[in-house]
């Protein structure tokens, strides 16, 4: 059943290697087939089956493994796709999207970082539209300006600053809760001016 093969795509994809990560997200597509296509019940996937694999793409990212952070964006991209056909029950959560964030942050490449910014960007609408589970928190913001400051782009600094001033008014409310979150943000900041 699904819980067995859960275990089984999280065992894979626990070795934190390229070859298992792959193993992992090819188990887990036979489970979503098998679901989707034979129509077998007992083989629908949750979205911890889903997050399972797109943690270990984001792992890979910020190993610097290049299209990890694609492999993670793409099963989020999927997830939405089955989600809004009617296939799947579920959309992704706040959840698989910080974990896709993540990874293309970690990428530090200027198409992932980018992608990175869209995602916040989205978390955010949804947060905005009413859903209090979405809503971003200093740790995303922290990782998507530290990751632009260290990025390759030219104009790194600058997309950082551009993040600052749009997320400021909300890490001004979150202040006393994230302390070290918002601090490491400054002097990332100061780092990349």
């Amino acid at each position: 059943n699904v819980s067995s093969f859960t275990s089984l795509v999280d065992a894979y994809a626990q070795t934190n290697t390229w070859e298992g990560v792959s193993k992992s997200e090819g188990i887990f597509n036979r489970i979503l087939d098998t679901y989707l296509v034979e129509g077998d019940e007992s083989f629908a996937p949750n979205i911890v089956t889903w997050t399972i694999v797109m943690s270990a793409w984001a792992r890979l990212a910020k190993k610097n493994m290049k299209r990890a952070a694609s492999r993670a964006d793409r099963l989020l991209q999927r997830m939405e796709s089955l989600h809004k056909e009617g296939r799947i029950d579920y959309r992704p959560d706040a959840i698989a999207y910080v974990t896709c964030l993540n990874a293309n942050a970690f990428s530090r490449t200027t198409e992932g970082l980018q992608r990175a910014r869209e995602i916040l960007d989205e978390i955010n609408e949804r947060y905005l539209d009413g859903d209090d589970t979405f809503k971003p928190s200093a740790r995303s913001i922290r990782v998507l300006i530290d990751n632009w400051i260290r990025g390759t782009s030219n104009d790194r600094v600058d997309e950082a600053e551009q993040i600052l001033n749009r997320y400021g008014d909300q890490l001004s409310e979150m202040e006393k809760d994230c302390v070290e979150d918002i601090t490491d943000i400054w002097k990332a900041m100061v780092f990349g001016w």
